[in-house]
């Protein structure tokens, strides 16, 4: 009987993954995604086999174990409450009742899974809670009973095994002991150097700028972050370079913008990128214990080749995509966010691209470990959270607290997002607190980008035709879309020299946060950064930077994204096309479309109350945007651009040198014919 239930969980289990794996290539478009895959599995056996295989293990050892621990549990009942015939059927039946029950279970609690789609309404109805509640007091009754039976009643059999439970009993005990003292928390507190303070960088996904209170945001929606930026040095207005994750983070960490240090995509293949990010080779050469933690590494392979000790997240690579959104199955979902599922299951455990049942704890207690875990030395610590990015579901979450909002659905769902990370923050900094890094640290708030939603309509208008152009939606997908590039980036000193706090009237970019650091820790940046450092104007609340040009450009956009349809299945669907996967699993930009992806690029200038943008036509004319207006001027190519044309038009040329030239755009030649004889400003 126990290998009969043992072979019947597990072919159930099977059921449902492959009732998954239909809805994955359904959802995922089988013509795209499909032979992108398929063509990597089979090109050789590499890092993705060894992936599946291990799945496939755990998925089989997990349900199978369970049909045969339940048959173990009840076989003593059903052997004493009916005849041998009918024992097969009484067994199967007890095994039905409990696997609805498991079912309607993981139904009430992922309801964004297979289960919940399809049991999810009945399992939330009073009719599923009271079938619930009767299959747990049978299912639990049947297998208490079945334990007293085979370890309590039988005196004469327990009197035989007590040498022999004594040593297992003993064993048993030596063995827990040993793992608490090996597993227990550490508490020991971090060294407090004064040449040397903490530097901890958080990142919060998606977290637009208009969402501070300081900048009109709602009051309440992020109270303890909020209470952070009432003690911080907040840039009044700071953007990010490339409105995409690994992009903004590599500009944050190398100081220069993705023309210079060539990450111009997510997934970008490593000989395209100098593999040793800037800063964090600086804090490791003055003795920094270096650790990276993403709970979404999908677009972002970070990796301890890029200057980090350690990495902490979910797994990496094209087992990420495929079993991260497959393994959606009753008993696997509910034992995602326990902690053996990080061994059984590295790419659903903790991992917010698998939505359907990441819970923001299970990355806290895997954040909270590692840094606990630390070399007692100096802490380089970044942190990303990545709940606020699209779908804004969770498994919990979201349950409609801001609904209806002017703004849409899904930006009410964002701002729960949002209202949750702040939960994250806080836990992260309870723990910096105990640890005493606090005592001694420099804390930086930032995001990587913002989000753009339908429902605000933002339109910029033709000042020549009056015509109105609305923005796209997501991020990374339109220059002109301000609220896909606008962060916050605040500074907290906490120990000695605290900051003034307060706005500071800057116009920042994540790439100045290096050449900061830099004079902030006083050490020497050997390569040449794009950045500036920001410490007079946090040290100074008085002080006002002078204008700076700031590049911003597009990411990959898919066809969808530039049509206005923001839907991960399909995104990924047509991006995967342009994606391989490399031995050791990771996909990476097939570096044969480069070219044609970069010519695609859209690009942006912005420089106090303008921006000049360029689409990736190069016959389309160049566009002067006033921001606070929201107003747009076409620059005649034949006609004689202003002063401020041509000082925009020159940083243009500057910086996109290299972009312009595959454009065969001409423009920069008569840049330099129009600047000959005109005198750099002081802002050059």
């Amino acid at each position: 009987m126990k290998l009969k239930l043992a072979l019947f969980s597990t072919l159930i289990g099977y059921g449902f993954l492959l009732g998954g794996i239909f809805n994955f290539f359904d959802r995922a478009q089988l013509t795209k995604v499909g032979p992108s895959l398929i063509q990597g599995i089979f090109e050789g056996f590499g890092e993705l086999w060894l992936q599946i295989a291990w799945f496939l293990i755990a998925f089989t050892l997990v349900h199978g174990l369970f049909g045969w621990l339940f048959a173990w549990g009840i076989q003593p009942v059903i052997a004493r409450l009916a005849n041998s015939k009918n024992r097969s059927y009484s067994a199967i039946l007890l095994f039905l009742i409990a696997t609805l029950w498991i079912i309607l279970e993981a139904a009430g609690r992922f309801p964004h899974s297979l289960a919940g789609f399809t049991f999810g309404t009945f399992a939330l109805s009073p009719a599923g809670w009271v079938f619930k509640q009767t299959a747990a007091i049978l299912t639990l009754t049947a297998l208490m009973a079945g334990l007293y039976l085979r370890i309590v009643e039988p005196r004469a059999y327990w009197r035989r095994q007590r040498r022999r439970s004594l040593v297992l009993a003993s064993a048993a005990a030596v063995i827990l002991a040993a793992s608490i003292w090996l597993f227990q928390p550490g508490f020991k507190p971090f060294p407090n150097e004064p040449g040397r303070p903490h530097i901890i960088m958080i990142g919060i996904d998606g977290w637009r700028l208009d969402t501070l209170e300081s900048h009109g945001g709602p009051e309440g929606l992020m109270p303890f972050t909020s209470e952070l930026l009432s003690r911080a040095a907040v840039m009044e207005e700071a953007y990010t370079p490339l409105a995409r994750t690994f992009p903004a983070w590599w500009s944050t960490l190398t100081g220069q913008f993705p023309a210079r240090h060539g990450a111009r995509f997510n997934l970008i293949a490593d000989d395209l990128i100098q593999t040793e990010a800037t800063l964090p080779k600086k804090l490791g050469n003055l003795g920094y214990h270096r650790l990276f933690a993403m709970d979404e590494l999908r677009f972002a392979n970070f990796r301890n080749e890029h200057g980090f000790d350690r990495v902490v997240g979910p797994c990496v690579g094209a087992a990420d995509f495929l079993l991260g959104e497959l393994n959606d199955t009753p008993l696997t979902n509910l034992m995602a966010n326990h902690w053996t599922a990080r061994y059984l299951f590295p790419c659903t455990h903790a991992n917010r691209a698998a939505y359907i049942t990441y819970e923001p704890v299970s990355f806290d207690r895997l954040l909270d470990r590692a840094i606990r875990n630390a070399p007692r030395q100096p802490l380089f610590l970044i942190t990303h959270f990545e709940l606020p990015h699209w779908p804004f579901l969770w498994a919990s979450g979201p349950v409609g607290k801001f609904e209806p909002h002017p703004k849409g659905r899904d930006y009410a769902h964002y701002m729960e997002t949002l209202e949750r990370v702040d939960l994250q923050i806080e836990e992260l900094f309870s723990t910096l607190q105990e640890l005493q890094i606090l005592d001694n640290a420099i804390v930086i708030l930032l995001s990587d980008h913002g989000e753009a939603f339908s429902e605000e309509n933002l339109q910029w208008t033709s000042a020549k035709t009056g015509r109105s152009r609305r923005t796209l939606i997501g991020h990374g997908t339109d220059p002109l879309g301000l609220t896909q590039h606008q962060v916050p980036l605040a500074f907290l000193r906490f120990g000695e020299n605290s900051l003034l706090p307060g706005i500071r009237k800057a116009q920042a970019s994540l790439t100045d946060i290096l050449p900061t650091l830099a004079e902030w820790l006083e050490f020497d940046l050997t390569t040449e950064t794009d950045g500036r450092s920001l410490m007079q104007s946090i040290q100074d609340p008085l002080f006002e930077l002078p204008e700076h040009p700031i590049p911003i450009e597009t990411g990959f956009n898919p066809t969808p994204s530039l049509l206005g349809v923001v839907d991960e299945s399909t995104l990924l669907a047509e991006g995967l096309d342009y994606y391989r996967i490399l031995p050791d699993g990771r996909l990476s930009l097939r570096q044969d479309i480069f070219d044609d992806l970069l010519l695609r690029k859209q690009r942006a200038i912005i420089m106090g109350d303008h921006i000049l943008t360029h689409p990736y036509s190069p016959r389309t004319a160049f566009q002067l945007g006033t921001i606070s207006t929201l107003t747009l001027e076409e620059i005649d190519s034949q006609g004689s651009p202003s002063e401020k044309h041509v000082l925009l038009l020159r940083h243009f040329c500057e910086i996109f040198a290299l972009d312009l030239e595959k454009l065969n755009s001409n423009v920069c030649h008569r840049i330099r014919q129009i600047s000959v004889d005109t005198p750099p400003t002081a802002t050059e």
